[in-house]
């Protein structure tokens, strides 16, 4: 499990850690390029870490970087073609090997569009936006589509489905209530089921929600809650 950039004490990071399950440990990683940055997105696809948009406390980046495990490296690539953003959604997709940056937020208030990127060309292709566009979401990926889940604006709908094959968008149940606001998820899946948990109001309180998401009956359950800390908690795929 990789984590590029973020921020401590009001001061934005390179650092570069990963999570080594079988010694319990973490490992200091090569930095990432600059410029530092927050609020980023990460995919991961074909075994490499996309680390995608992003802010360093005064200005949104449109940068997209990616880095290689195997060689402990990181290499510049095609910045996202609609500029800077901060908060958004990235997901890689297991069954085409591409990185979707779905939403998220502009400093002027613009919210960006849904892109695919290919690492194989090394390039970004405009694709249908979200028309219940949000951010401070977090999204699942599941064999046929990638979902994104909770977060800020964009009106009720909170659940929605973006299909790659069909590039199109389909409404999927919401989750469970209350709470009303459910920003800032950590989301994961395992044995192909979603897991939604340790979101954030707008005022910023954290909540103890744990929620488990069956993409089969498009249904939802709560599950065990989740213990202290409850505010800006993160997950991240292993390669």
């Amino acid at each position: 499990m990789y984590i590029p950039g973020g921020a401590q004490a009001g001061s934005v990071l390179r650092d570069n850690r990963q999570y080594v399950k079988a010694s319990d440990s973490y490992a200091i990683l090569t930095q990432t390029l600059n410029p530092r940055r927050r609020s980023g997105g990460v995919g991961v696809a074909s075994s490499k870490v996309y680390f995608v948009n992003g802010r360093d406390n005064v200005e949104d980046h449109e940068d997209t970087d990616e880095y290689t495990p195997t060689t402990d490296s990181w290499a510049e690539k095609t910045p996202v073609p609609d500029g800077g953003a901060y908060n958004v959604c990235v997901s890689g997709h297991a069954t085409n090997s591409k990185v979707y940056r779905l939403e998220g937020l502009q400093l002027d208030g613009g919210t960006p569009g849904n892109y695919e990127y290919d690492p194989t060309g090394d390039s970004w292709t405009s694709k249908t936006n979200n028309s219940n566009d949000k951010f401070d979401a977090n999204t699942f990926d599941f064999s046929a589509d990638v979902h994104t889940v909770g977060g800020f604006g964009g009106g009720a709908l909170e659940h929605r489905a973006y299909n790659p094959t069909g590039d199109s968008w389909a409404n999927k149940a919401n989750p469970l209530t209350p709470p009303t606001y459910h920003a800032n998820p950590t989301t994961g899946v395992i044995s192909g089921k979603g897991y939604f948990a340790a979101t954030t109001t707008p005022g910023g309180w954290g909540q103890d929600e744990n929620q488990e998401y069956d993409p089969v009956g498009d249904s939802w359950a709560s599950k065990a809650v989740v213990p202290p800390p409850l505010r800006g908690n993160s997950v991240g795929g292993v390669v």
